[in-house]
């Protein structure tokens, strides 16, 4: 594909919009994992695998929104 139609037609997570939803959903994800971290509960194996789901997801959100790379969120399929 040539350059200039790249620049006139990017692909949907290198537009401005999607990195910005992206960026927004990673930042809730990440505080969310951070937030359940940080909870007291007895369920400790769970804790941590929920909070490590949550924190990884988010941070490679944040990432992804950051450099236009096409985030593990966006993978998951069209949900309904």
């Amino acid at each position: 594909m040539s350059e200039s139609l790249k620049k006139n037609n990017p692909r949907y997570f290198e537009k401005s919009g999607f990195r910005w939803v992206t960026g927004l959903a990673g930042t809730v994800l990440l505080v969310l994992g951070v937030g359940l971290l940080l909870m007291p509960t007895d369920f400790d194996w769970a804790k941590m695998a929920a909070s490590a789901l949550l924190g990884l997801v988010g941070a490679n959100a944040i990432y992804c929104a950051l450099n236009a790379t096409e985030p593990w969120i966006a993978k998951i399929g069209p949900l309904p």
